[in-house]
């Protein structure tokens, strides 16, 4: 038809349909399955707050969901219109897991429109935050702070100086510090050993899914960890990568950083296997898996870690005590 856009679903290029509805774009690019992680990382820290307290302020958790939220779509709309503009949308090619959502590249969007949404998402996660610095003072505002700067300039600054993965490993450990700090008004070490495991786990993420982007990104002057070590020496930091979160897991139970029952963690190590396995062939087909077996991964541990300080706290978890 005349006029029409085809666009192909992003995991199955056979299928295609074409797009009548605008909510559909904006669904695409706003990419909520992976909103997950920084859920994930709030849910961390109120369950290690319940584990200690047995309470919850479910007010505060609330705004803290929230607030999280709204800056975790801010990044994402904000990458969108950055690589689109820089033209690394335009020259990737699209997985179910990597190269983007297409959406720009395609007209689907306006990319002024996803600018300035995605700058708004940003106030209104940096409202909710000021809200929190009048409540519990310049801790908060120092955790706000690194947020909102890294926020704005890691699609169009961090990511060509090499510090994307550093800076998805620090965004989980201070989204578990922060809530833990809210909700208690305490500074401890194990919210910030907890929130390194979330970080890593993120951070393994998008290091993995950096491999199908490699020459567009290179091309464009995008400097990811993998085009600074490589494509060979990247495969070969991969796995020990991959591990070291479960490294820190036992390391954690050992030096009562985290709760013994976190060794229901390991019930992720299938998928550990799988990618590690895939990441050896490197073939597009095995990137696929590689990518998917770690996405899997990182929100089985994740949420198992959640589980396991449940399972520790008593009395048990009553929606009754939140």
């Amino acid at each position: 038809m005349k006029g029409s856009i085809k666009i192909e679903w992003l995991g199955d290029n056979k299928k295609e349909m074409e797009l009548r509805n605008p909510l559909f774009a904006w669904s695409r690019i706003l990419r909520l399955r992976f909103v997950l992680s920084s859920i994930i990382a709030v849910l961390l820290g109120v369950s290690m707050v319940y584990y200690e307290t047995s309470l919850v302020n479910f007010s505060y958790t609330i705004l803290i969901l929230t607030g999280v939220v709204f800056l975790h779509l801010s990044i994402d709309l904000l990458n969108d219109y950055w690589d689109y503009v820089k033209g690394i949308d335009k020259i990737t090619r699209r997985t179910k897991f990597s190269g983007g959502t297409g959406v720009l590249p395609r007209g689907l969007l306006k990319a002024k429109h996803v600018y300035v949404v995605g700058l708004v998402f940003l106030v209104l996660g940096s409202l909710i935050g000021i809200y929190f610095i009048i409540l519990r003072g310049p801790i908060v505002g120092l955790v706000l702070g690194v947020a909102v700067f890294s926020v704005y300039t890691y699609s169009n600054k961090l990511v060509y100086h090499g510090l994307g993965e550093t800076f998805v490993a620090v965004k989980g450990a201070l989204i578990v510090f922060g809530t833990y700090f809210v909700l208690t008004n305490s500074l401890e070490i194990n919210p910030l050993y907890n929130g390194i495991i979330i970080g890593i786990l993120s951070s393994c993420v998008l290091y993995v899914t950096s491999f199908p982007d490699f020459d567009a990104d290179k091309s464009k002057g995008r400097k990811t960890l993998v085009i600074s070590l490589g494509k060979e020496r990247a495969l070969k930091l991969y796995p020990i990568l991959l591990i070291s979160p479960y490294i820190l897991i036992v390391l954690g139970i050992l030096f009562n950083q985290i709760v013994s029952y976190s060794v229901i963690c390991f019930i992720s190590t299938p998928y550990l296997l799988k990618a590690i396995k895939a990441i050896k062939k490197a073939s597009p087909e095995d990137l696929l898996v590689a990518m998917g077996s770690t996405l899997v991964l990182a929100r089985i541990t994740g949420t198992m870690l959640i589980v396991s300080y449940l399972l520790a706290a008593h009395p048990p978890l009553n929606l009754t005590n939140l």
